[in-house]
């Protein structure tokens, strides 16, 4: 496999993404949802590799170590990142909560 095959499907999504999302509704939640759902998938598939393919050998434990600690902090990450995806599928507006406080 080269650079080329393994940026191939990214270049096609983001061109998807380009291509489409300035044409939707942003404030339609099942859009949000849908764009922050396929960013979830891709982060915890991105995960899903990470744990499964790139931590070293128990045979090498200092290696190993430093691989699970890594990993740890980067799933603790994900964690986070994804609790902020799914907060964002919801949208209020505050404008007449700025409106009501310009004075102040």
């Amino acid at each position: 496999m080269n650079y080329w095959d393994a940026f191939t499907p990214g270049i096609l999504l983001a061109a998807l993404a380009a291509a489409v999302l300035p044409w939707v509704n942003r404030r339609n939640t099942m859009v949000r949802i849908c764009a922050l759902s396929v960013c979830i998938v891709l982060l915890w598939r991105y995960m899903i590799w990470r744990i499964g393919y790139t931590i070293p050998p128990i045979d090498a434990p200092a290696d190993f170590v430093a691989g699970v600690i890594f990993t740890g902090v980067e799933a603790l990450a994900m964690i986070g990142s994804t609790a902020s995806l799914v907060f964002m599928t919801r949208i209020r507006s505050r404008s007449a909560d700025a409106e009501r406080n310009t004075p102040w």
